[in-house]
């Protein structure tokens, strides 16, 4: 499915969000690469959301090209 059919109502901030940021469940490659930066702050299986340009790059490590928020409403 393609944003176009959606975005009717969408602002340009919701539409690049959109394209850019994906959500993924954390896998122990993931928790095991983040353990020195926030210990014990996520788990297997935890939703994420991560640039979508980082995902398969080095960068995927930066600070904030992956978050994982401790609630749903820490997302919005």
């Amino acid at each position: 499915m393609l944003i176009s059919e959606y975005s009717q109502g969408m602002t340009d901030v919701d539409i690049l969000v959109c394209q850019n940021v994906e959500m993924f469940r954390a896998s122990e490659e993931d928790v095991t690469a983040r353990q020195t930066e926030a210990a014990g702050a996520f788990i297997v299986g935890q939703v994420g959301l991560r640039c979508v340009h980082c995902r398969l790059t080095p960068f995927t490590k930066a600070q904030f090209s992956t978050v994982f928020p401790g609630k749903r409403q820490s997302a919005t």
